[in-house]
């Protein structure tokens, strides 16, 4: 079993972004819906906006074995962050995967943001989302074209 380093994920997205944006907007955009509900309701963000909860990065273990398209989607997990007053909020860092609800995730007392590097994950892009008058509407921010 080989081990890919972040580099050779990152060109592996890079190839495979077609298949990989087909991925997370058939199965992470209604799942991502369905973490944004849980999250309101059990208040760990107070609204969808650009001032608490806009935003998911899409990560992916920073080794990953037998690097594949099927490996990336199974081991794709997603961190969000909720914003509004989070000096006071101990819950503004919410992991979920696939197949979990979200969580929130703190490292002891401290409301500090945790980023993918720290959970010794690779963002591979974050998804943008707003209210819209349809629903939630999503945008896909590859990691290359935020460097």
């Amino acid at each position: 079993m080989v081990n890919h380093n972040i580099t050779e994920i990152q060109n592996f997205v890079k190839k495979n972004k077609a298949e990989i944006e087909a991925f997370i907007t058939k199965r992470l955009f209604p799942k991502i819906g369905k973490d944004i509900a849980l999250i309101l309701l059990r208040k760990w963000a107070s609204e969808v906006s650009d001032k608490d909860l806009y935003h998911v990065h899409v990560m992916v273990p920073n080794f990953l074995p037998n690097l594949t398209l099927a490996r990336i989607e199974a081991s794709c997990s997603l961190l969000y962050h909720s914003e509004q007053s989070y000096k006071e909020n101990p819950n503004r860092n919410i992991l979920s995967n696939l197949t979990s609800d979200p969580k929130v995730l703190n490292y002891g007392s401290t409301v500090s943001t945790i980023y993918p590097l720290s959970l010794k994950m690779l963002e591979i892009c974050s998804v943008k989302f707003s209210r819209h008058i349809t629903g939630l509407k999503f945008k896909i921010i590859w990691q290359s074209e935020v460097e």
